[in-house]
Formats: structure tokens, C-alpha cells, sequence
């Protein structure tokens, strides 16, 4: 899932020779994924976690769901199931077609066409979102993920479009209500099971970015984390990286050392 970048934080892509000794680092413009290796976010997720046990943040503690890179297991997931094979088919083209410049003539009308077919299938209306993301159309991308969390109450992908939309206009306290103010993944979906690894960068991301903007810095720093663990190529982790280091540097640097903490 696409993210914007907040509009007064441009991502940062170099860092000054005294950051850059603290943390070990070679080079001053070194690679995101360097720079997350090096403030210790590619531990696992467990160990990251530790570091909210010694530094607080007044937050439910965090806990290490279960997740497989497999199929989305959601219930709202299996309802693409249930559709006619050929209509399938004409989904994932209608998405793959989403990739292309321009976006092909009648893909809309095409997708509204497979949505009167299936009312219930939510995949459908995710696309809708995607496709108004795309041309840059905030308030139509807003007013579609409105209507899908309102036709599909508790569905993470929708929630996680809203979110996204708010952070991007920097309205954070818009955030937690979409969730019913929790934190974790398993809160908001309680529902037992194990999670698709799209999911987890999904929800993580929208929650380190929001994290990031109310400060929490170490819970944003355990929500990369996760997103590293079960996605660890998820373009959005050089977002989230970029905007760590618009961090003041010492901050940065006691980040490190409470990161890497035994």
C-alpha cells in the first residue's frame, strides 16, 4: 500500500561525518538500509521490542504477531474466492494494468462493472482507492476509502488507505479512531489466525508514520521492525528511514545505543 510523504517532511538522504562515526557508518550518504542495519532496526522484532521495556511510552506494550508470506487469510480476503474465475482473472489485470502510463482507457468503468457484479467483494473497491492514489486524486482517493470502511467496517486495508490520507494532510489524530484507538495488529483484528506478510507492512507502516509524528520514536523504530522482518524489500521503509533522520543527531545516536541495548 502507497503512502505520501507528510508535506514539511521531505526524507533526508545524507547524514553529517559526526552521525555518521557514531554509528559506525562509512560513508555520509549511505543507503537507507544501511542506516536502519546501523541504528539497529534488522534485529528482530522481539529484541527491538525490549527497548520500550527499559524507555516507556505510556502505550500498551507491544506484541509479536504471527504472519506467512503466503495468501491474505482475512475474511474479507476470501470473498475474492467466491468470484467466477474468469472475473479473477480480469482483476489482478485490472491491477497489473494500475502500473501502466497512462492507466488504459475504461479501467474505472471496468472495475465498476466486476463491483456490480460482486458488491461484497472489498478487493474491488481497494482498487477503486489505488487507481484515484495514483492519478493524484486525494479528495476521490479520501471519499473512496471513506465508503469502503463504511461498507466493510474492520477491514485493515481500508482503514490503513484512510489513515494514510491523514497523515499525508498531517492530521494524526485522525488515525487512532480508524483503528478503535489500538496499536496492535491483534487488537484490531482479533480474529485467530495467521497473518499475511502484507498485512503486517501495512498496518506497521501506517503506525510508524503515525508514531513518528506524535514522537514516539522507539515505537515507530519496533513498527519498522516488523515491517523489515516480514517484508524486508517494502519500498516504504526508505520513507520511514528518510524521515528518522530528519532527527536531531543526538537523538539519532541515543536511539542506537537504546536500540542496541542488551
Amino acid at each position: 500500500m502507497s503512502r505520501q510523504i507528510p508535506r514539511r517532511q521531505t526524507a533526508a538522504n545524507h547524514v553529517s561525518a559526526r552521525l555518521a562515526k557514531a554509528l559506525g557508518l562509512e560513508s555520509m550518504t549511505p543507503g537507507k538500509d544501511q542506516l536502519r542495519e546501523a541504528l539497529g532496526l534488522h534485529q528482530p522484532p522481539e529484541r527491538v521490542m525490549r527497548s520500550l521495556e527499559r524507555f516507556p511510552d505510556g502505550l500498551p506494550a507491544p506484541r509479536l504477531p504471527i504472519w506467512q508470506n503466503d495468501e491474505v487469510t482475512s475474511p474479507h480476503a476470501l470473498m475474492f474466492q467466491e468470484m467466477a474465475s474468469i472475473h479473477q482473472l480480469q482483476t489482478r489485470q485490472l491491477r497489473d494494468n494500475l502500473s501502466l502510463k497512462p492507466i488504459p482507457s475504461g479501467w474505472l468503468e471496468a472495475l465498476h462493472q466486476l463491483q456490480g457484479l460482486y458488491p461484497d467483494v472489498p478487493v474491488l473497491y481497494n482498487l477503486e482507492i489505488t487507481y484515484f492514489r495514483t492519478l493524484g486524486n486525494l479528495e476521490s482517493w479520501r471519499g473512496s476509502a471513506e465508503q469502503m470502511l463504511e461498507r466493510f467496517p474492520g477491514y485493515l486495508f481500508a482503514a490503513c488507505s484512510l489513515a494514510s490520507y491523514y497523515l499525508g494532510k498531517e492530521q494524526p489524530d485522525k488515525v487512532p479512531p480508524l483503528f478503535n484507538d489500538h496499536f496492535e495488529l491483534e487488537d484490531f483484528d482479533p480474529v485467530e489466525r495467521i497473518y499475511e506478510a502484507s498485512e503486517i507492512s501495512s498496518f506497521y507502516g501506517t503506525m510508524a508514520w503515525y508514531h513518528l509524528f506524535k514522537r514516539h520514536i522507539l515505537r515507530s523504530c519496533v513498527c519498522i521492525s516488523l515491517i523489515h522482518a516480514a517484508r524486508p524489500q517494502d519500498p516504504f521503509l526508505d520513507n520511514l528511514t528518510g524521515w528518522l533522520l530528519l532527527l536531531p543527531e543526538r537523538t539519532l545516536a541515543s536511539l542506537q545505543q537504546a536500540l542496541r541495548s542488551k
